[in-house]
């Protein structure tokens, strides 16, 4: 994993937070705790298309992280960093 979060730059005298939260379901999609994981991948899928494809500008800025796909060590560096929250475990 990239530790960008470590690393010094000419700014690094700056701290800058973001967070996101989709809080709404897509329409034709039940809402997270009664889907199936195959409902969930395509949810991700079309989540990542809508935010990546086409767009260069976010495809150099972002890179896709599929939580689901990590390891324990990796999730838990992602939440004792609070780049993502407990939740999402």
């Amino acid at each position: 994993m990239n530790k960008w979060y470590i690393e010094k730059g000419p700014e690094s005298d700056v701290v800058i937070s973001s967070r996101v939260r989709l809080a709404r379901n897509f329409k034709g999609y039940p809402f997270p705790h009664k889907t199936t994981p195959e409902l969930q991948k395509d949810i991700v899928e079309k989540t990542k298309d809508a935010l990546f494809s086409g767009n260069q500008n976010m495809t150099e800025a972002f890179k896709f992280v599929n939580f689901a796909t990590l390891d324990l060590i990796d999730k838990a560096e992602f939440m004792e960093k609070h780049i993502v929250s407990k939740e999402q475990n």
